[in-house]
């Protein structure tokens, strides 16, 4: 058991490293979604992962298929946008 949460907690360690460069990298600006599934919190990942609004996949039957939705969506929103300025 002793090995199971010391697995766990490094794996949880490795994820909030890997978010955290995500997150300074500028090339990702505004392309960070935290998902959530179930009690899973993202800021249990990073505390900027938390600060974020999250998409609740829990309670749809095709989770891939909205989040390829919301993707697009959103990625059509940031070009527009950027096109603009």
């Amino acid at each position: 058991m002793f090995a199971d949460s010391f697995r766990h907690d490094n794996l949880i360690r490795r994820i909030g490293a890997e978010v955290n460069t995500a997150m300074s990298d500028p090339r990702f600006r505004d392309r960070v979604v935290p998902l959530k599934r179930g009690e899973a919190m993202p800021a249990q990942i990073s505390h900027e992962l938390g600060l974020l609004n999250a998409l609740d996949l829990s309670s749809v039957s095709d989770a891939g298929e909205v989040l390829y939705e919301f993707l697009t969506k959103r990625e059509t929103e940031l070009r527009t946008a950027a096109k603009s300025q």
